[in-house]
């Protein structure tokens, strides 16, 4: 990350700078009103030409003053820009690689639904299976079919794939992180029903 330090050490000088010139122009200021006010013969003349300066130096030095701040605000802009960039680079490079696993389904709400509606789809095709397995004995399931049951959640594995309700998943890991991030838990049934409130 680039380092602003130079343009730091620059503008707390001139801010520096600008502050002793504000100093000095008060002081200034301050002696030419002291001899105006005294009744020596030259006292006025010496008094104006102190006082035009020492208010010339004020202001300039509060000028100066704001520009060393705007420059330090610059910088600070500068850097926190520098660190957003680098953090949303970072989100960048972890969302291509969550794009980047292989059989991933996207987090976006319309894939959730768009997949519900493919595994209803694909439902009546397991059924045949599902009903067979369930009215058989578990000496008669067939051999290249298990189930595995995660955090509550059938898991099938047909063929080498693994399935969850009728969506296809090339590893165990994969369908259980699919069910980790979107396979809501069934709510429990109401044991009494609720009483008309009106």
């Amino acid at each position: 990350m680039r380092s602003y330090q130079t343009a730091r050490t620059l503008f707390s000088i001139l801010e520096f700078g600008s502050w002793c010139a504000v100093i000095i122009g008060a002081l200034a200021l301050l002696y030419g009103f002291s001899n105006a006010n005294q009744g020596r013969e030259f006292g006025f003349a010496i008094g104006a030409a102190t006082i035009l300066p020492g208010a010339f130096l004020v202001m300039a030095g509060l000028l100066g003053a704001v520009q060393a701040q705007i420059g330090r605000a610059g910088v600070d802009t500068a850097e926190y820009s520098q660190q957003l960039l680098k953090v949303a680079r970072d989100h960048l490079e972890i969302s291509r690689q969550g794009l980047r696993r292989e059989n991933s389904p996207p987090n976006t709400f319309t894939a959730v639904i768009e997949r519900g509606k493919a595994g209803a789809r694909q439902e009546p095709t397991l059924t045949s299976s599902r009903q067979s397995r369930e009215g058989a004995k578990p000496d008669d399931m067939q051999p290249d079919t298990d189930r595995i049951f995660y955090r509550g959640k059938e898991i099938l594995k047909v063929n080498g794939s693994y399935l969850y309700k009728g969506i296809p998943f090339k590893s165990r890991m994969v369908a259980e992180s699919y069910i980790d991030s979107f396979a809501s838990p069934e709510l429990p049934a109401l044991s009494a029903p609720l009483k008309d409130r009106t």
